[in-house]
């Protein structure tokens, strides 16, 4: 049985599990361990970095683990386990070897085997036990990084009645002060990474910007509408060219840029 670590971040977590299981059936694995480094630096992987940050924090591991424990793959979830010579380290993507844009993050994880793998990132890879306390709404986050500014997010006042918001305090008080008011998901600070899983399993859909839940969502393969970064503003204000690195793919889902496409795909999920 092979040990997978990774140091973060959520999404890219979640991400990599493609490549855990496709690596661990090649060899006739039916489980693999996953451990999470925390409090890694990504200078610890890339000493060219500009902007230096932490990637995940104990409370960040903690959040994803009771997830990773759920699945039927994973046999076991450690933090901050002593790698060995037999841990698969998952962090060589962060060595500036492969570019973050125009891509796709799934397969980053590929480029670090000289084997070739099916990489089908079509496929279904968590279920859960539905909560349907949302089961009429499209459940929404607007994290505050990666949001695409060609879209005008004001339009979405119009199908108010049908989203939740769900995400953290900060994210929903900055949505609230620069759209509109709008209902919000019951998330508690006990509450963990299962919890929303189980909620996005019970809602009519999902939509959101590149963000954890999202590729959550993308894993999860419901109904879901990722409102793609392609411009954003930076901290100086300046727009650029956004990581356009994740393509939804498998069951009813879509990958919008403009306003007209976010309101019209909005429309069609409601439909269903």
């Amino acid at each position: 049985m092979f040990t997978f670590t990774h140091a973060g971040k959520l999404g890219d977590i979640l991400y990599s599990l493609y490549y855990c299981l496709e690596v661990s059936r090649r060899f006739h694995f039916d489980k693999f361990n996953y451990d999470i480094q925390v409090n890694k630096m990504i200078s610890d992987f890339d000493d060219t970095c500009e902007k230096d940050e932490m990637l995940l924090s104990q409370k960040d591991a903690e959040f994803i683990r009771p997830l990773l424990n759920a699945l039927p793959y994973v046999n076991e979830v450690t933090i901050g386990a002593p790698p060995n010579k037999e841990t698969i380290d998952l962090n060589s993507f962060r060595r500036r070897d492969i570019s973050p844009y125009g891509c796709e993050i799934r397969d980053w994880y590929y480029m670090s085997s000289p084997r070739t793998f099916p990489r089908e990132f079509w496929k279904q890879l968590i279920q859960v036990a539905p909560n349907p306390k949302y089961k009429d709404k499209i459940l929404f986050t607007l994290t505050e990084r990666y949001v695409n500014i060609a879209i005008d997010y004001k339009q979405l006042e119009q199908f108010r009645e049908h989203l939740a918001f769900i995400g953290t305090d900060s994210e929903y008080r900055a949505f609230q002060t620069q759209y509109f008011e709008l209902e919000r998901a019951e998330l508690s600070e006990d509450d963990n990474l299962l919890t929303v899983a189980r909620y996005l399993a019970g809602a009519k859909g999902y939509m959101a910007n590149q963000s954890c839940f999202f590729s959550l969502a993308e894993l999860m393969k419901i109904n879901r509408i990722l409102l793609s970064p392609d411009w954003v503003k930076d901290e100086d204000g300046e727009i650029r060219i956004g990581p356009k690195n994740n393509l939804p793919l498998g069951g009813w889902c879509s990958s919008v840029s403009m306003t007209w496409k976010m309101v019209s795909t909005v429309n069609d999920l409601l439909k269903l």
